[in-house]
């Protein structure tokens, strides 16, 4: 029973991502009021370390990967480490070191410390990224 919902969770997650990948490489979050807008900055007016994920992630479906870039920079920089982090949670009992050293506290106190920074240099300096 327990496998049968594996399977079930495997093929409905596979599924899912392959309907959210081809909506955002068909409509453009710029254009198309359909998709979310980021609480902060309707609020604040200043940009999210996530805000521009949307519209990067349409570009670089679409192949345009400086535009990505330039829609939300960390975006790109943040891709290796969840590599990472995913693949040490998936093999955990074989890569036991690099699972703790993604799962740490030193880890989870770095990202926090980027994401911060990120946040603030991206208000800063608007238009350089």
């Amino acid at each position: 029973m327990i496998q049968y919902r594996k399977k079930i969770t495997a093929v409905a997650v596979t599924v899912i991502a392959t309907a959210v990948f081809v909506i955002y490489r068909l409509f453009d979050p710029a254009q198309h009021s359909f998709f979310p807008r980021c609480p902060s900055k309707l609020i604040t007016g200043l940009d999210c370390p996530g805000c521009g994920t949307q519209r990067a992630l349409h570009a670089a479906l679409n192949g345009d990967f400086a535009a990505a870039f330039h829609h939300n920079a960390i975006l790109f920089l943040a891709i290796p480490f969840l590599i990472l982090y995913v693949t040490s949670s998936l093999f955990k009992t074989h890569l036991p070191r690099l699972y703790n050293a993604t799962h740490s506290t030193l880890a989870a106190i770095l990202s926090l410390i980027i994401l911060i920074a990120w946040w603030i240099i991206r208000n800063i300096f608007p238009y350089t990224f």
